[in-house]
């Protein structure tokens, strides 16, 4: 069964936290689909206590053909100790019907704008992840952990002007173990959509992505991104996001993506193509709310 106690207990919170006068923050509510059947509800939070910290929290469930695939949940906090330095630590648990994967995260970020006064923000982030992975369905003789990964992020954002952001990142992932036995165990999971594609599931080697944002006039922003993950199976997958974001009234904003998700066939080196290439499109409808 799902562990959705995360969520649970920290929307109840926000829902709360409202009603505080120091509080302010945002709620975002996602609808995610695509031509085979993925269905998606996601829900992302933010709770600005003071200037200083800010509590985020989401909640991610994935359907298949209408069968759960998967159901990710995720709590985190954002420190900041100047306007040019800050810190974000963020704490998930997700099961994918496969594997039951705790994850822990954090990373600094500097704002090195600061060093030449510039108003055009760049921005350094460096971060280290841990997850590890039980099984979702352990054996009645028992069954316990089957791996752990880690990964260190590296990213970077300029503005070029103060509506034209450039941002780009680098990823890179280790496993205690040889993750080839696991190959005949990874085909049984569900099919995993874009929203997910790139993420620490699809047991990434190198994952780099690119990407600007541009807004055009006070309500309008454009998103474009693309990114390029090479799996420890030697699989390509290569994710192309546009975006927009139109900002409706003073509390609330509608978003729309479409996002294009291709990976390459999965090939034992006997050559037998364990899993075949895929491409999907996925569609994402987003409303949020500021209080």
């Amino acid at each position: 069964m799902f562990n959705s106690r995360i969520f649970s207990a920290c929307a109840a919170l926000l829902l709360a936290l409202p009603t505080l006068a120091q509080a302010e923050g945002k709620a975002a509510l996602t609808y995610g689909y695509d031509q085979n059947g993925y269905r998606s509800f996601a829900f992302k939070g933010d709770i600005d206590f003071t200037k200083d910290y800010i509590l985020d929290i989401d909640h991610l469930h994935a359907e298949s053909s209408g069968i759960v695939s998967m159901r990710q949940s995720g709590i985190g906090l954002t420190a900041y100790a100047t306007d040019w330095l800050s810190g974000h630590y963020r704490y998930s648990e997700t099961n994918d019907t496969v594997f039951l994967v705790a994850g822990n995260e954090g990373d600094i970020s500097v704002a090195l704008n600061a060093l030449w006064d510039s108003k055009l923000k760049t921005k350094l982030t460096g971060g280290y992840a841990s997850f590890a992975y039980n099984n979702a369905n352990p054996p009645a003789n028992g069954g316990g952990r089957t791996l752990d990964q880690t990964r260190r992020s590296y990213s970077l954002s300029q503005d070029i002007t103060p509506t034209f952001n450039l941002y780009a990142s680098y990823d890179e992932y280790a496993y205690e173990v040889d993750l080839t036995r696991l190959v005949l165990l990874l085909v049984r999971r569900s099919r995993i959509a874009a929203i997910s594609a790139n993420s620490f599931l699809s047991f990434p080697d190198t994952t780099r992505s690119v990407g600007f944002t541009w807004k055009t006039t006070e309500k309008l922003t454009f998103d474009i991104s693309s990114s390029k993950a090479l799996t420890v199976f030697n699989q390509d997958q290569i994710n192309s996001r546009l975006g927009f974001d139109y900002q409706l009234t003073d509390a609330l904003n509608i978003g729309l993506a479409v996002t294009r998700s291709t990976s390459t066939s999965l090939i034992r080196a006997s050559g037998v193509v364990v899993q075949p290439a895929s491409d999907t499109t996925l569609n994402e409808v987003t409303a949020s709310w500021y209080f």
